[in-house]
């Protein structure tokens, strides 16, 4: 169900931010997200899809021996059915 983000991607994942703004990221985000997918950097992002439309993505990022969860974010008509979960689970396997 997740795979590494593609360039390609990126409409999709502001899709997905956009459908959780303003209730979950404010609006003023957006640029940040938008810089970070142009350049995602060392760290993995994930894209979660189902029949291949992208429903989640989301990333992490280490410093040291800390490890933080980046723009983790779920379809808003598909929350609520494990799909956030799935993806905190397979961003915490790849970080140990």
């Amino acid at each position: 169900m997740f795979r590494p983000y593609r360039a390609r991607d990126v409409d999709a994942c502001l899709r997905l931010f956009d459908g959780n703004a303003p209730d979950f990221f404010a609006p003023d985000e957006r640029a940040e997200f938008v810089g970070f997918l142009r350049d995602i950097g060392p760290w993995p992002f994930l894209v979660g899809e189902t029949g291949g439309h992208v429903v989640a993505c989301g990333g992490f990022e280490v410093a040291g021996t800390e490890a933080r969860l980046t723009f983790g974010m779920v379809e808003r008509t598909r929350q609520g059915q494990g799909i956030g979960q799935a993806l905190t689970k397979a961003r915490l396997a790849v970080i140990r």
